[in-house]
């Protein structure tokens, strides 16, 4: 689990920076009158700086939900521990009673 948080968080801060690095890609966006090779290429890193971005939010929600489901099951096997120790301990309790009665 130490590991998915791991690549929960890189992959999160990468895409927080590539968000905020946004405004240097609309940047290098050619002038109106500029050659259509020119207007091409930015099209397509501009999409691929999207697509990018859209892969990598939708792995960190893979991750995110990972660990949910993870945690969860960990949630679950301590109630289950606990309430286990708290069934053992309320009977040791009733005798140990029952024994000082008699």
């Amino acid at each position: 689990m130490r590991g998915l948080k791991t690549a929960f968080y890189m992959m999160f801060g990468l895409g927080a920076a590539m968000i905020v690095a946004a405004p240097l890609m609309l940047g290098m966006r050619p002038l109106p009158g500029a050659p259509a090779a020119d207007r091409s290429r930015f099209a397509m890193i501009l999409g691929l700086y999207i697509l990018s971005l859209l892969f990598l939010f939708l792995g960190v929600a893979i991750v995110a939900w990972r660990l949910m489901v993870l945690q969860r099951e960990e949630i679950r096997k301590e109630a289950a521990e606990n309430m286990r120790e708290l069934i053992e301990g309320t009977l040791s309790d009733h005798e140990r009673k029952a024994e000082s009665e008699s």
